[in-house]
C-alpha cells in the first residue's frame, strides 16, 4: 500500500498491510535522526506516512498598524530558559492584552480583512508536488492557529481566561472575528489546492494534566460552534480534519468528534481520564487516534525495549480493528534518544505488519 492509501484506509477500519506512522519532532530531533541515519531524509528512513506542508504566513509578528494604540511594549529581547538542558523560546509579548471592550477590536477586524486579500496558496501546490509527485504520502497542511490557543497568546493566558467569565461579549466577539477569517482563509487556499492534501492540521490545546482550562460548558458555548464552522468548510473541500488537542481531554472528545474532527492526536494517556482501552471502547468506532507513545516518561527515559513494548501495546488497544495512526504523545523533545525513536518506528513497521498480517489470515 502506498502511505495515502494506508491512512485512507486506517481511517476507515479496512485492512491493511500495517498501522500508519506519523513523525512529529522538535528541529534538533531531526538533526540528531540525520546523524543517526547518516541520511537528510530522516521521515523516509523511518517509514513515515505522513508529509507536512504549511499555509504561507505573510508576516510572523503583528504589524504595527495591527498593533492597538494602547499594547503594552513590546520586550527589547525575547525570553530564553533553559530546564534539563532543553532550551525553550517563548513569546512573552501579548499585544491584545490591554483591550476590554468590544469597540476597541475593528482595528483587529480591518487587519485580518486586508491580510486575507493579501494571502492565498502562494506557491503551495508547486511545493506539495516537490514532496508528492506519485501522490504517494498522507498530506497534512498547517493552517491558521487554533481559537483558544492564539488567543492565549495574543491575549496572555491569565487574561485570556479571566475574559470568559468577566467579559462573555469580548470573548464572543474576538472569536467571531478570528472564526470569520479562519473561514474564508480555508475556503480560499483549499480551493485553490483542490485534491492536493489529504487533512488539514488544527491544533488547539484545551487540556492541563488534570482537566481542561475552561468547562466543558464554556466551551459549548464559545469554541465547538465555531470549529465546527471552520471544519465544516474544510470538509465541503473534501479534506479531513486532523485536530491536536492534548492533556486531560476526555470529556470533551464526544463534542470535538460532533465539531467534525476526523483524527484526534496526540492522546496524552499519562493525563488524568486517558486511558487507552476506555478510550478505543467509547470513541473507537467514531475517531482515528492517533499518538500515545509517551514523550515525557517512555521517549526520553526508557530503554529501547520499554519504546518497543508501548507500541505493540498501543497497537494492540488503539488499533484494534483500525482506526489508529502509531505517533508520540506530544511533540518529541531534544532529550529524546535516537534509538528510542528509531525502536519506535521499527517497532511500529515490524510488529504492525505483523498484526496485520494475522488480522488479514
Amino acid at each position: 500500500m502506498t502511505s495515502r492509501e494506508r491512512v485512507t484506509a486506517a481511517m476507515a477500519h479496512e485492512p491493511i498491510d500495517r498501522t500508519p506512522l506519523r513523525f512529529n519532532p522538535r528541529k534538533e530531533v531531526v538533526e540528531r535522526m540525520r546523524a543517526y541515519f547518516g541520511d537528510s531524509d530522516v521521515e523516509r528512513c523511518l517509514g513515515a506516512d505522513f508529509r507536512h506542508v504549511a499555509i504561507p504566513w505573510l508576516v510572523e509578528d503583528p504589524p504595527a498598524a495591527y498593533i492597538p494604540p494602547n499594547a503594552p511594549p513590546r520586550p527589547a529581547v525575547t525570553s530564553r530558559e533553559t530546564a534539563g538542558g532543553i532550551v525553550n523560546q517563548f513569546s512573552v509579548y501579548f499585544p491584545f492584552a490591554n483591550l476590554r471592550s468590544v469597540g476597541e477590536l475593528a482595528p483587529v477586524e480591518a487587519h485580518l480583512n486586508g491580510t486575507l486579500a493579501l494571502r492565498g496558496a502562494g506557491d503551495l501546490a508547486q511545493r506539495i508536488d516537490r514532496i508528492n509527485g506519485e501522490q504517494r504520502y498522507f498530506i497534512s497542511l498547517k493552517g491558521v492557529p487554533g481559537l483558544f490557543t492564539s488567543s492565549s497568546q495574543q491575549r496572555g493566558p491569565e487574561q485570556f481566561l479571566m475574559d470568559f467569565a468577566l467579559n462573555a461579549e469580548f470573548v464572543h466577539r474576538w472569536l467571531e472575528i478570528k472564526t470569520v477569517y479562519s473561514v474564508a482563509l480555508y475556503d480560499k487556499v483549499l480551493a485553490d489546492i483542490r485534491g492536493k492534501v489529504d487533512c488539514v492540521h488544527y491544533g488547539d490545546d484545551l487540556g492541563t494534566q488534570q482537566s481542561t482550562f475552561i468547562s466543558p460548558a464554556m466551551m459549548r458555548e464559545f469554541l465547538f460552534p465555531r470549529y465546527k464552522r471552520i471544519f465544516d468548510v474544510v470538509h465541503s473541500h473534501g479534506v479531513r480534519v486532523f485536530m491536536h488537542c492534548c492533556g486531560a481531554i476526555h470529556a470533551i472528545i464526544p463534542d470535538l468528534i460532533e465539531t467534525g474532527v476526523d483524527i484526534l492526536n496526540p492522546i496524552q494517556l499519562g493525563a488524568s481520564g486517558m486511558d487507552a482501552a476506555e478510550l478505543k471502547a467509547s470513541f473507537g468506532e467514531r475517531v482515528t487516534f492517533c499518538g500515545g507513545v509517551d514523550v515525557q516518561t517512555t521517549l526520553p527515559f526508557g530503554s529501547v525495549a520499554d519504546v518497543a513494548d508501548e507500541v505493540r501495546f498501543l497497537v494492540d488497544t488503539l488499533g484494534r480493528d483500525g482506526g489508529y495512526i502509531i505517533d508520540s504523545s506530544n511533540i518529541i523533545q531534544p532529550d529524546t534518544p535516537a534509538e528510542n525513536v528509531d525502536a519506535m518506528f521499527r517497532t511500529g513497521r515490524e510488529y504492525a505488519l505483523w498484526r496485520a498480517r494475522v488480522a488479514v489470515a
